[in-house]
């Protein structure tokens, strides 16, 4: 995985370690008209590993970066970062616990005999005689 630090040194993560690699300048994401490159919702995923409509149902409901071209997603490289960002998670500290513990199955909840109240049928409807 490709990360980038706010030095705009591209770190390179392979096995649990960082390796730095080459500097990215924000010349890298224009284009040759110096526009900023836009990823559509397909190509960010595929970028993030993801499926496109884990992409766009995030977008929709506002929880990652976008911008909205023409009525479709697109993604640059800052927003791609973000949203690793976003979802990135550490490990909580372990300092002095013991390895994790295994899950425990939840156990079904007993109800007291009492808790319960029965089913009665209903009366049944009695139909005026015709005559």
């Amino acid at each position: 995985m490709t990360t980038h630090s706010s030095s705009g040194v591209t770190q390179s993560t392979i096995g649990g370690e960082a390796r730095p690699q080459r500097p990215v300048s924000s010349a890298e994401n224009r284009t040759a008209a110096g526009l900023v490159r836009l990823y559509t919702a397909k190509e960010a995923a595929d970028s993030l590993r993801v499926s496109e409509y884990w992409v766009k149902e995030r977008a929709r409901r506002r929880e990652i970066p976008f911008t909205l071209v023409g009525g479709a997603y697109r993604f640059t490289e800052a927003h791609l970062d973000e949203i690793v960002e976003i979802f990135e998670q550490r490990p909580e500290s372990t300092r002095g616990q013991t390895s994790a513990t295994p899950r425990r199955r939840a156990q079904p909840r007993s109800q007291p005999a009492d808790a319960v109240t029965p089913l009665r049928a209903r009366q049944p409807r009695r139909h005026p005689k015709a005559g």
